[in-house]
């Protein structure tokens, strides 16, 4: 479970952490067995039938033959973009808002492709498979709340701030005193959304188990499906959509401060592993017969 309490932070974060959405599956070698992975990871939420199973390796082969082709080199493109910007030093308010956008619509893509599976898999499951599937995801919410329970805001900003920078540490290298700080700084000051997005996430969850109920009517699962994947920022309070615009301001100022403070050596270290993951992306984009 992820360690980072503000859940808006990714998607600044993901600038320079750039395709760890990928990292689920990725690297070459993990690549290659992402189905297996993928498909290990929806029977820990619900048991399936040999059937079931099946199909449901053969949407996430679809699924990720359609990512290599059409996602994959967009990433390769845009990491060419943000590697050039790296070494011109050309990092400023204005691309690090063109590099959220991008990522926030290649995430968006991921999502309406997988719509489709959604649709197809769901009206298979049983009464009892459809009651598991919602009570393996209430158990993963409650998970959450309690440990949200156990820790004070202090703790969890200062687990925020060592979670933040490992991260930070892994693309640029061993940070300085002076960025150590201002990353303190970055997550003190950052709104806690702990709470409200439990309460959110049990909406959705509610969402999920009213679409199981109508997972035999076409015309409901869709409706109902395309809200959850693709429109659930309206299952957000306005304050929590409130805050995640002010935590996105916050994260996109700390990011420039950071930048601006890259040693020489941290520039070149981003650099390389920029570089390392073109070549890993291409890499995997060939073991799905595409070439970039």
């Amino acid at each position: 479970m992820a360690k980072i309490s503000w859940p808006f932070t990714g998607r600044i974060l993901i600038v320079f952490f750039i395709i760890l959405a990928v990292a689920g599956c990725a690297r070459q070698m993990a690549y290659r067995f992402a189905d297996t992975y993928l498909a290990w990871q929806a029977r820990s939420f619900v048991s399936l039938d040999s059937e079931q199973r099946g199909a449901l390796r053969g949407n996430i082969d679809t699924l990720l033959q359609w990512h290599a082709e059409h996602e994959m080199p967009r990433y390769h493109a845009l990491i060419g973009e943000l590697t050039e910007d790296l070494e011109k030093q050309n990092l400023n308010t204005e691309r690090l808002s063109y590099y959220e956008q991008q990522m926030a619509d290649y995430w968006l893509a991921i999502r309406q492709s997988a719509l489709s599976p959604a649709q197809s898999l769901l009206p298979r499951l049983s009464d009892e498979q459809a009651d598991e599937l919602i009570v393996s995801i209430a158990g993963n919410i409650q998970e959450r709340a309690d440990q949200y329970k156990e820790q004070t805001t202090a703790e969890r900003r200062d687990e925020s701030a060592e979670s933040i920078a490992e991260q930070v540490e892994r693309w640029f290298g061993e940070i300085t005193d002076e960025q150590q700080q201002i990353i303190k700084t970055w997550t003190q000051q950052m709104p806690d959304m702990t709470q409200l997005w439990i309460e959110y996430r049990v909406r959705w969850a509610e969402g999920l188990s009213e679409a199981l109920n109508q997972r035999h009517d076409s015309e409901q699962l869709a409706a109902l499906l395309e809200l959850l994947f693709l429109q659930p920022e309206q299952l957000r309070s306005e304050e929590l959509n409130e805050l995640g615009e002010q935590s996105q301001a916050l994260s996109r100022q700390a990011l420039l401060e950071l930048t601006d403070k890259l040693t020489t050596e941290q520039r070149e270290h981003a650099i390389e592993k920029l570089n390392g993951w073109r070549t890993d992306l291409a890499s995997m984009m060939r073991s799905r017969s595409v070439e970039i």
